[in-house]
């Protein structure tokens, strides 16, 4: 088998692993977008927590 057999037979198994490997990668972005939208939504909750906290102190 010549060099240019081989590679003929081992660009199916190239084209799945890029295949794999960009899933992987579109699936850590989407983890990484969900957690950039968790803290932003965790840090408006912390933001507003105190004032919810004075407003019930008062009213006591």
């Amino acid at each position: 088998m010549n060099a240019y057999e081989q590679h003929l037979q081992e660009a199916p198994e190239a084209a799945a692993k890029i295949a794999e490997l960009e899933e992987r990668r579109l699936r850590a972005v989407a983890e990484l977008d969900n957690l950039r939208k968790r803290i932003a939504r965790d840090a408006e909750t912390w933001q507003l927590r105190p004032a919810v906290v004075v407003v019930a102190k008062k009213a006591a």
